[in-house]
């Protein structure tokens, strides 16, 4: 196994606005297509020069040269509803497809009651998006969500008009009794006033209007929401659409679609936190969840949990997307390490055997004590390569491998 470090020399999004197939294309390659393109792209450049004749070399780095040490990762063993176990792939991952005919683990108790947002221009994809939805979670023997037939507010804002979005937000919170938001919004990026020269998300800025007040929200882009049309018996990608949105929808209800069949280790909790602020996790060693909510309400759920078990609050793990967002470890109770989670940014893993090269099997990883490279996800073949998840350890007493082990799970 070895890690190959490749470097985007074009801006991939704008590329594929513009329609490159070729780009296109050369996103689903593997690893081996990838190191033959690789190879081509640093013959042309040959030798340069102006920097004292520097040539790149053409064969990827091992990572044990790199300082790292390379181990696999064994699948879990994952439960659903009424304690069933997963099925395994041929790769030996488990079916999380399966989930969806035998139900999730846990739902929440809750009956969701949707508020609805779209763009006035948008009503006929709402409506298919939001129908397919309900019947896709409903109609079938193990309902999937407790979703409310009857939708709390449906209400219509001006696409490219902040401030009306805004406005027609407000009016869907003083209707009272919903308890969720699913809204539309455009695939596009917008000025960041907060930082000068950049572009977010425009759903950032939709999704916070409702963070605000702690409502829990799924951002449905037009691109996907137009996707939702048809029949899902005979069309994979809206079936995946369906099913993405239903376990977005789960997590921020409550739900639990799985849990391990054992636990893992030291670890006794488990801490995800999200930008967004009411929407921070705490699980157990199992994964099921314990709450959701702001900084304070997760360390009144730690202080439960420790008073109602105190000998499975072995330790706490937290996972940040990011490292800059604020959390004071140093208020808890019990032992506690932080990790961040990202994507490889430049950085993909290969195996290779005598010429032969090939993509990685999911829970391939090369560690160090502080850095990690998991794949998480088998990629087959003729769909592509798989992209490292970057696990860096900041602070604590978990070791790498009892870290990856739970991110794996």
């Amino acid at each position: 196994m070895f890690i190959l470090s490749l470097n985007n020399v074009f801006s991939i999004k704008e590329k594929l606005e513009e329609g490159d197939l070729a780009l296109q294309r050369s996103l689903r390659q593997n690893m081996k297509e990838r190191i033959e393109l690789d190879r081509d792209l640093i013959q042309d450049i040959g030798e340069i020069p102006e920097l004292d004749y520097l040539s790149f070399g053409t064969e990827p780095c091992d990572g044990r040269e790199m300082g790292f040490r390379k181990a696999y990762i064994k699948p879990p063993v994952l439960i659903t509803a009424e304690q069933k176990e997963l099925l395994q792939k041929e790769s030996g991952e488990p079916d999380k497809e399966q989930v969806f005919q035998d139900g999730f683990y846990e739902i929440g108790r809750v009956p969701i009651r949707v508020g609805y947002l779209c763009p006035k221009e948008e009503k006929e994809a709402l409506k298919n998006a939001a129908n397919a939805l309900y019947f896709f979670c409903m109609k079938r023997t193990k309902k999937l969500l407790p979703l409310v037939a009857r939708p709390a507010a449906v209400e219509y804002y001006e696409d490219g008009m902040e401030e009306d979005y805004i406005k027609v937000a407000e009016k869907v919170k003083r209707k009272g009794n919903l308890n969720f938001v699913i809204a539309l919004v455009p695939d596009r990026k917008i000025k960041d006033t907060n930082i000068k020269g950049t572009e977010i998300d425009e759903y950032l800025l939709f999704k916070k209007v409702w963070d605000e007040d702690g409502i829990p929200s799924q951002m449905i882009s037009l691109s996907t929401a137009k996707k939702i049309r048809g029949s899902i018996e005979e069309n994979d990608e809206i079936r995946h659409c369906l099913e993405n949105l239903t376990l977005g929808i789960l997590s921020k209800t409550g739900g639990t679609p799985w849990i391990l069949k054992n636990p893992i280790g030291r670890v006794g909790l488990v801490l995800s936190l999200s930008k967004e602020k009411a929407e921070h996790t705490l699980m157990d060693a199992q994964g099921r969840i314990l709450g959701k909510g702001t900084e304070e309400q997760i360390r009144e759920y730690v202080r439960i949990y420790q008073r109602k078990d105190g000998r499975f609050a072995r330790h706490l793990l937290i996972l940040k997307p990011d490292r800059n967002l604020s959390w004071d470890s140093q208020q808890q109770t019990i032992p506690t390490t932080l990790v961040t989670l990202g994507s490889a940014s430049f950085g993909h893993m290969l195996i290779r055997q005598g010429s032969h090269i090939q993509n990685p099997p999911a829970g391939c990883v090369f560690y160090q004590d502080d850095l990690a490279y998991l794949i998480q996800n088998t990629i087959e073949e003729e769909k592509g390569a798989p992209k490292p998840l970057v696990v860096r350890k900041w602070e604590g007493d978990l070791s790498m491998p009892e870290i990856l082990n739970v991110i794996y799970d």
